[in-house]
This record gives structure tokens, C-alpha cells and sequence, in this order.
């Protein structure tokens, strides 16, 4: 199974300061599927809350070399385009999954492995 951490915004905030934190994701590749994601977790989900999301002001970009995508801030983007984008093309449409618990989260690493989502490609080519 590929990686695709590149394609989840990681943990957006948590619900409770506890351990056993609810926690919310973004996802923006593969993840946004609910079959897919069920799988991964090893559950049907039904503790999830799913809706679409867009995340304004990023570019999605595919990696050269990799198998996934991965989100940068158009303000670092930019000069890949020979002009300004409008507002609904620098944005990511993706899906808000809310109620992951610490173990989904650990799944959702296992599946991801050692791609960090917080790094900016060095090289990458715009999606259309």
C-alpha cells in the first residue's frame, strides 16, 4: 500500500486536553473515501463525523517520484504559476473527519509510514 500521509492534513486540533483526545484530520487524497478509511482504521466509522472542507490559500501539488500529493501554502507556491490564481483554484477540496480517537490515529500512521506532512516539497508540478 502506498503512503499518503502527504494527503492528510494532520491533527487539526483536539476536543479534550485528555489522552484519549477526540481529534480532527483533513484528508485530501485517498483518506476522503470512507471505504478506504474504514479499512485503515479497522472499523466502520461510525464514531466519525465526515463533511467536505476546502482549505484556502494551498495549492495542491504532486511530488516528483511519489505516489501522492501534498498541499503548500500558495504563498510559497506561487511562482510555479505564470499567473495569479483565482480564489477556487488556490484552494483543496478534501473531507473533515472529526471524532478520530488515539487509536485510529495510530492506524492512520501505520498506514502513512515515515512521510511527514509537515515538510514542503523541494520539487513538485502543480495539479490541474
Amino acid at each position: 500500500m502506498s503512503s499518503d500521509l502527504s494527503s492528510t492534513v494532520r491533527i487539526i486540533r483536539s476536543s479534550s486536553p485528555s489522552t484519549t483526545a477526540i481529534k480532527d484530520a483533513f484528508f485530501y487524497g485517498t483518506l476522503m473515501h470512507p471505504k478506504i478509511l474504514q479499512r485503515v482504521i479497522g472499523n466502520d466509522g461510525s464514531h466519525l463525523r465526515i463533511c467536505p472542507a476546502v482549505i484556502k490559500d494551498f495549492t495542491r501539488h504532486q511530488i516528483i517520484g511519489a505516489d501522492y500529493p501534498a498541499i503548500v501554502p500558495y504563498s510559497l507556491s506561487r511562482s510555479l504559476f505564470d499567473h495569479d490564481l483565482d480564489e477556487h483554484k488556490r484552494s483543496v477540496r478534501g473531507s473533515l473527519i472529526s471524532g478520530l480517537t488515539d487509536e485510529d490515529v495510530r492506524l492512520l500512521d501505520v498506514f502513512e509510514g515515515d512521510v511527514s506532512s509537515k515538510d514542503h516539497p523541494r520539487r513538485s508540478r502543480p495539479q490541474a
